[in-house]
């Protein structure tokens, strides 16, 4: 059974149709065709085909330079080829050149901080741009502040209009970029003490160690562990061995146990001594109460053994008081910890 439908109308069209399935005008009689006809008019899709075609580069850099490896400041004018001069020609520099050029400066940012002048710093810019574009360019130092002033009145000026600076081009987002991360922060280290400016050079040394850890194979991570630990001792420290060590822990746990057992009998002692005293002193009451009694009715007698009276009651305080922190000092060492000798694996 062959399958049939209907086509209101087919449209100026040559098709393999015969003449009787072929409708010149719009508005004609509905026409029966076959199910085959009709798959020979309609388009058959072309076959897919697969291109093999190479990544392509973008022509715009990113906003900020993948980076390289900080270390030791080098000389950087070695491996630069002169250029050769052009006069007294004047280069304009381009948009997407400009962006290049602080980009440069912030790769090489350490050396604008930390190296010996800052005219070094600018002819290596000036050298590195010159080979990137193949041409002479002028002082890059000039350009460089100028761009800079001018993003930071923008800046003022979209900060008053909108709250905040609208980094909208891959020039702004650079000229920030250099500014926060080398500008301010030279500003800032002008202000530190000697002592901050060493912390800061340690960590620094830290860093780059880890740095250097983090891009070697873990076949040379014992470097590394050697390096952390030299950054942590001190100049002139003696390296001792670890029975040094185990036997200064033993003599220091001793020495708390001697100092422990000192106290000990000093507060038994002081206690024997207090006892004979009071016993001394009781006696003495006694012998006084004893007169007293034999003589009863002097008033002077009776002042005096009020005095006695007060004076023990003074004692005894006295006593109390040095036993009761004599106590609390023993407790303290009896709850103190004792340190343990260390264990070691081999």
């Amino acid at each position: 059974m062959s399958h049939r439908f209907e086509l209101s109308h087919i449209l100026l069209s040559n098709t393999p149709l015969t003449t009787e399935a072929i409708a010149v005008n719009p508005l004609a009689a509905k026409v029966p065709v076959t199910l085959d006809e009709a798959t020979a008019i309609t388009e058959k899709p072309k076959p897919t085909t697969i291109v093999k075609s190479e990544p392509k580069t973008s022509k715009n850099e990113p906003s900020l330079p993948a980076g390289r490896i900080l270390g030791d400041l080098v000389d950087l004018t070695v491996d630069l080829v002169a250029l050769p001069s052009e006069g007294n020609t004047r280069v304009r520099l381009t948009e997407d050149e400009k962006v290049i050029l602080i980009r440069t400066c912030y790769e090489f940012g350490d050396y604008y901080i930390e190296g010996r002048s800052k005219d070094q710093f600018w002819l290596r810019v000036q050298a590195m741009m010159s080979k990137k574009l193949g041409k002479r360019i002028g002082n890059p130092r000039q350009q460089v502040t100028r761009m800079l002033n001018a993003f930071e009145a923008a800046n003022a000026v979209e900060k008053t209009s909108s709250g905040k600076p609208i980094l909208d081009t891959d020039l702004k987002q650079a000229l920030w970029a250099w500014k926060a991360e080398w500008i301010d922060r030279e500003a800032a280290e002008k202000s530190l003490t000697e002592s901050e400016k060493q912390a800061k050079a340690k960590d620094r040394d830290l860093a780059l160690a880890q740095q250097r850890s983090m891009l070697e194979t873990l076949a040379d991570k014992p470097n590394f562990e050697a390096t952390k630990i030299a950054l942590k001792t001190e100049p002139g420290e003696s390296k001792r061995t670890k029975q040094e060590k185990t036997e200064a822990l033993k003599a220091k746990r001793r020495r708390i146990r001697d100092r422990e057992d000192l106290l000990e009998n000093e507060y038994q002692e002081d206690g024997n001594q207090m006892a004979e005293t009071l016993n001394s002193i009781a006696n003495v009451t006694e012998m006084v109460l004893g007169a007293l009694a034999g003589g009863a009715g002097e008033e002077k007698d009776k002042d005096r053994l009020d005095r006695m009276d007060k004076d023990l009651d003074a004692i005894k305080k006295m006593a109390d008081e040095n036993s009761r922190q004599m106590q609390m000092v023993i407790e303290m060492l009896k709850q103190q910890k004792e340190p343990q000798a260390p264990v070691w694996f081999y």
